[in-house]
């Protein structure tokens, strides 16, 4: 249900109007477009504890195969609201934060695994 109510929030934070989402300087398109990377690392994180139960392969397949759709998604969403655009930037950028979680997410899952084969009697 995190998952669900995560993306309705990217949702809605895509149909804002362009003037409601900042001044247009370079600095502010600078850090709109950067908030992409957090943002999709946080939608990975919300599809990875979803499908927590599966395994790592498949796991990684889904989060990204979902996070980059519904990327996609909402880069076209957007392109509706007045005074945005849709941009296959942002869609790359929205790629880097769920690659970033999948790897900080294996990285743990390697670091577990040597632990528990250090521990194990």
């Amino acid at each position: 249900m995190a998952t669900v109510g995560y993306m309705a929030w990217i949702f809605h934070l895509s149909s804002l109007p362009g003037s409601a989402t900042g001044p247009d300087t370079p600095f502010w398109r600078f850090a709109a477009n950067a908030s992409h990377v957090p943002l999709y690392a946080g939608l990975g994180f919300c599809v990875l504890m979803t499908v927590a139960h599966w395994p790592w392969p498949a796991r990684a397949v889904w989060t990204l195969g979902i996070g980059l759709a519904y990327a996609g998604f909402d880069e076209w969403h957007q392109s509706w609201a007045p005074g945005r655009s849709a941009s296959a930037a942002d869609v790359a950028l929205d790629g880097i934060g769920l690659v970033l979680v999948l790897a900080v997410f294996w990285g743990v899952s390697r670091r577990r695994a040597v632990l528990s084969e250090a521990l194990a009697p």
